[in-house]
């Protein structure tokens, strides 16, 4: 009988031993596929936050973009693009017509991002200085290169030629 009861010992102890074992690699097998689940799922979420992330990065600059679009459209007042030059010379000559002086507008000369022109005025001192002064107040990156002032003959006309740069000139 104790050799009965050896026998079914070991049978029992070897059922255990692999029945431990077994268990153990189902342990390990469900742990690592569950460990493979959680990674893949932990990837899937932070991809998903990175694009939540871009998502409100878009909205927030859509905002933005909404929020300044009146000062930027303000902002095109201070620059000249070139396909508005015409425009540019003619708010000149209204400004010679605003000043009660006769203009002519040469040497339009476009590079690097500046226009180049020369003005001569004929009118008296004090129109051709006030259209000196309205020429300084347009909204522009404007600056006068050269001005020369002349008395014309013994009367009250008086020359005025100009150089100047445009510097908020945009070109394509």
């Amino acid at each position: 009988m104790a050799k009965i009861d050896k026998k079914r010992t070991r049978i029992v102890l070897g059922a255990v031993v692999m029945l431990a074992v077994a268990a153990a690699g189902m342990y390990a097998g469900v742990f690592y596929v569950l460990k493979r689940q959680v990674e893949e799922t932990s990837r899937i979420v932070s991809e998903l936050e990175e694009e939540r992330g871009r998502k409100d990065i878009a909205n927030e600059m859509q905002k933005i973009l909404a929020d300044t679009k009146a000062q930027r459209e303000r902002l095109d007042d201070f620059f000249v693009h070139s396909t508005h030059v015409v425009d540019f010379i003619q708010e000149i000559e209204r400004l010679g017509g605003v000043a009660g002086v006769e203009t002519v507008i040469s040497n339009l000369d476009e590079q690097d991002n500046r226009l180049s022109f020369s003005v001569k005025t004929e009118g008296t001192y004090t129109q051709v200085t006030h259209f000196m002064m309205l020429l300084d107040a347009l909204p522009y990156n404007l600056k006068l290169q050269k001005a020369f002032l002349s008395k014309s003959g013994p009367g009250t006309t008086w020359n005025g030629n100009f150089t100047a740069s445009l510097f908020s000139f945009i070109q394509p």
